[in-house]
């Protein structure tokens, strides 16, 4: 142990040991600052006052007024404390106590996750999870909370008598993340919540449950799988609509309305690559009516390509087809109104859209020179079909 004080004194008949002014204390990774330190030698006991800060050897920093630790920092008692991680985390509490040097229990605990806690503590956080007691496990590496509320910028949203959740050394682990919500006069109010399947190192599932006022249960999954040459995912999405006629007079006005997608990406050698990002959906605008992802657009672009990139060349090759994402013609006073000033009067706009089978492009650059100079080609081909 080094330990640096401006003062030390030795009580030989009770075996005590105090150190003043500006203490520091180094000891197998840990760090420990105060105005005020004293070492119970019988009883194996620190007791350390005044802006106390306690960084432990996996970076995070315990900020305190008092604390009363064992002599090898791994168990101990701490008042009115702030924890702030290398995670970008934060734990405080009226108090907390260490045991086993792995379970800490913090008395009327606040949790957050704050980007600014290591460089501004001052920065109060936009949410806080408080709780009667938070018990964190590091060898289970789990957060457990009793009488739990989540609180937004100070007002409570949510309560639960208990809630567990992986603690934030941990990168994957299942169950379930932040819920959400959607609205819209048509599919009415709801609350999706989902949860992610930490199935293996190298593939995912996250299935999501949306409960909808107006129009029943919504349903999505996304599968991800990541290989040694590359990595792909599927995205699926689809609902038994308990009212279609909600979309009366447009393409929503169906039973069942739905989407699919993929993208991935493989590398054949280290010069050649191929891939794909296709979507569909049953119909136009069950994209934007559901807020799935891609709302924001007004297409969804599929493409199925083959690329290769040498020193003096290039290939690509590719196919294209094209979702529209807006409503095609709609009936208002037994008329045919055109939803965008392009499209006439009898046109469907999905039709119009291309596919493309394939276009070509390919570039190179002579390997000798030619006549005293450089010989270069670039060149295209594009084929394409259309219903109108």
């Amino acid at each position: 142990m080094l330990l640096e004080a401006g003062e030390l004194v030795y009580d030989t008949d009770r075996d005590v040991v105090s150190a003043g002014g500006d203490v520091q204390i180094y000891y197998q990774g840990y760090t420990l600052l105060a105005r005020r330190v004293t070492l119970d030698r019988k009883a194996n006991r620190l007791s350390a006052d005044g802006g106390v800060q306690l960084t432990e050897p996996d970076g995070n920093v315990v900020t305190a007024e008092s604390m009363d630790l064992s002599d090898d920092f791994r168990n101990g008692f701490v008042a009115s404390l702030r924890v702030d991680t290398i995670q970008r985390t934060r734990f405080a509490a009226e108090s907390a106590t260490r045991e086993d040097g792995e379970t800490v229990t913090f008395q009327k605990g606040v949790y957050t996750a704050c980007s600014s806690c290591l460089t501004d503590p001052s920065k109060k956080p936009i949410w806080t999870i408080k709780a009667k007691r938070i018990i964190h496990k590091k060898s289970e590496q789990t957060v457990y909370y009793e009488e739990p509320r989540l609180e937004f910028l100070g007002v409570p949203i949510a309560w639960a008598p208990k809630l567990s959740m992986p603690d934030p050394s941990v990168r994957r682990k299942s169950g379930f993340l932040a819920p959400y919500t959607i609205y819209s006069e048509q599919i009415g109010l709801g609350v999706a919540v989902p949860y992610f399947w930490a199935l293996a190192p190298n593939y995912d599932l996250t299935t999501t449950v949306t409960g909808l006022t107006e129009q029943g249960a919504l349903v999505d999954a996304t599968w991800r799988h990541r290989l040694v040459t590359g990595a792909y995912d599927i995205r699926l999405s689809g609902i038994f609509q308990a009212d279609p006629k909600a979309f009366r007079g447009t393409d929503g006005d169906r039973d069942f309305r739905g989407s699919a997608a993929s993208k991935g990406e493989f590398w054949l050698n280290p010069r050649w690559k191929w891939g794909w990002d296709l979507t569909w959906t049953t119909d136009p605008t069950y994209v934007k009516d559901y807020k799935r992802e891609g709302s924001g657009l007004d297409e969804a672009i599929s493409t199925l390509y083959l690329t290769g990139l040498g020193e003096r060349n290039y290939f690509d090759l590719r196919g294209y087809a094209f979702r529209v994402y807006q409503q095609n013609m709609v009936l208002v006073d037994r008329r045919l109104i055109p939803p965008a000033p392009f499209t006439a009067p009898g046109l469907q706009q999905q039709q119009k859209q291309p596919i493309v089978h394939p276009v070509l492009d390919y570039a190179g650059v002579w390997d000798n020179p030619v006549l005293g100079g450089e010989l270069a080609w670039n060149t295209n081909f594009t084929s394409l079909t259309r219903e109108e």
